[in-house]
């Protein structure tokens, strides 16, 4: 019953959602010419009731479809007449696990671009979204990625779609099959490029570019710093990490994987080009509903899959006393322990400043992510979380302007946008110079953004060395 409650509550949010953004169309329209032909786009008005325009489902690759069905992504074709883009794309075709269903569109290779002010003369910050979801799901739908609250600020923002799961990262070794893998990397490539020779038009800077991600999406940064494909010459790109792909098995002319990522990450932290990451507090949370639906899982202790704290009593025969330690591992071992190893790596080769953040905004009302998987009834700041501080969605309440929520959604969106015109994140209002970069010679510092922000030492510090201490040093 209570399932059926929280189902049809979701629902009817969902449903005000929609309503909200149909009131908040425009039948103001707004023609811009790019590289491939003319698109139209629409004004919006934002849940802030702020103006932007909103160009959605621009194509910048050929539908990868048929004979370019797991193939490297082509250039579209051109267009005379305006294209209507004032409409969302459908999402990549993908798996959805919760209703067990096959859903989205194969012709996938379309971009968003969202700006309060389209005149090219007056260029500005341009910062690029790409999705998460393991690689096997993601979409730029505004259910979940919609761009108010960066519509405040003065940049322009990008989401880009790509292929996933089998679709875009099959590889075969075989090179007369023309499929040596990571599509879905090259469509994000074929993205960038688009933004570089388009995002002008619509008041965007080629030359201050921002990708920024979660989840999977950090993965293809490395690649994006390797191949320096936003221009011939090196380019200042900023990149902002939140924490599929295979090394492909024959070098050609698209090849974005030729050796280990590791490797890759030491060449391009040789690259001036300054670094957000960081991380949630309880990244495992995500995983509650799935450990107990199938409590067995906490077995691999004893199978010595997992690395085990020593505290931990596995003696017990119930599986409540171990499932938070357990969660807790799971934030290190699929999150916190590879971004330190970014971070240890970061510190060694880079030239240019890395800031580290730690996401601890733990909302009764408003960390959807966790609401979703647990309940309103569980807290901790779970995996994406953070994300409700970024980006509207479909089940964000009004918040009052003096709200806790209303103000680290500003300050996390400053701190992003100030970070993407200068390199540096703080702002007078939230940090004044308070966030500084990391520091080899020294406990790594982040900013602790909960309901007071703060610069302390990485809470997660002395756990992570325990599993740093199981890899040599030139693993970094």
């Amino acid at each position: 019953m209570k399932k059926i409650r929280a189902i049809i509550v979701f629902l009817l949010m969902y449903l005000r959602f929609k309503i909200r953004q149909c009131l908040r169309k425009s039948f103001k329209t707004h023609i811009i010419q790019t590289q491939y032909g003319p698109i139209k786009g629409a004004r919006r008005i934002s849940c802030w009731n702020e103006p932007f325009y909103s160009y959605e489902k621009i194509p910048f690759a050929k539908p990868p479809v048929g004979n370019l069905r797991f193939k490297d992504p082509v250039p579209p074709n051109s267009w005379k007449k305006p294209l209507d883009c004032t409409k969302e794309a459908p999402m990549p075709r993908q798996v959805n696990v919760v209703m067990k269903n096959v859903e989205g569109n194969e012709d996938c290779l379309y971009l968003n671009v969202f700006t309060n002010d389209p005149d090219p003369r007056k260029p500005r910050p341009v910062m690029v979204w790409i999705y998460g979801g393991g690689f096997v799901s993601g979409t730029t739908s505004k259910n979940f990625y919609s761009p108010d609250y960066f519509m405040s600020e003065n940049v322009v923002l990008v989401s880009i779609a790509y292929r996933v799961s089998i679709l875009g990262f099959l590889s075969l070794k075989d090179p007369s099959l023309g499929i040596p893998g990571n599509a879905g990397l090259k469509d994000q490539i074929m993205a960038l490029k688009w933004v570089r020779d388009n995002i002008a038009n619509f008041g965007g800077d080629p030359n201050n570019v921002t990708v920024f991600g979660e989840s999977a999406a950090k993965s293809g940064d490395l690649v994006k710093h390797e191949s320096k494909l936003l221009n011939k010459e090196e380019i200042r790109n900023l990149i902002l990490f939140a924490s599929g792909p295979v090394i492909e098995p024959y070098v050609n002319e698209n090849c974005v994987i030729p050796k280990h990522p590791r490797l890759m990450a030491r060449d391009a932290w040789g690259k001036d080009v300054p670094v957000i990451i960081g991380g949630n507090s309880f990244e495992g949370l995500f995983c509650f509903p799935d450990v107990k639906k199938h409590p067995w899982k906490l077995e691999t202790f004893k199978n010595g899959e997992y690395l085990v704290p020593l505290e931990l009593n596995l003696d017990r025969d119930s599986a409540k006393p171990t499932l938070f330690p357990y969660l807790n591992l799971l934030s290190y071992k699929y999150f916190w322990h590879g971004l330190h190893r970014t971070l240890l790596s970061r510190a060694k080769y880079a030239k240019a400043p890395t800031f580290l953040y730690r996401f601890d905004f733990d909302s009764p009302t408003f960390n959807h992510a966790r609401i979703i998987c647990c309940g309103k009834r569980r807290r901790g700041v779970s995996h994406a979380d953070d994300l409700s501080y970024l980006f509207y969605n479909a089940i964000a309440h009004d918040l009052r302007p003096g709200s806790a929520e209303y103000k680290t959604i500003k300050s996390l969106v400053g701190m992003w946008t100030q970070f993407a015109e200068t390199g540096d994140p703080n702002i007078e209002s939230v940090t004044t110079n308070a966030w500084q970069p990391i520091r080899n010679d020294e406990t790594f510092k982040c900013l602790n953004i909960s309901y007071k922000i703060s610069f302390i030492d990485l809470p997660e510090s002395k756990s992570l060395e325990v599993w740093d201490s199981l890899y040599e040093d030139d693993l970094i």
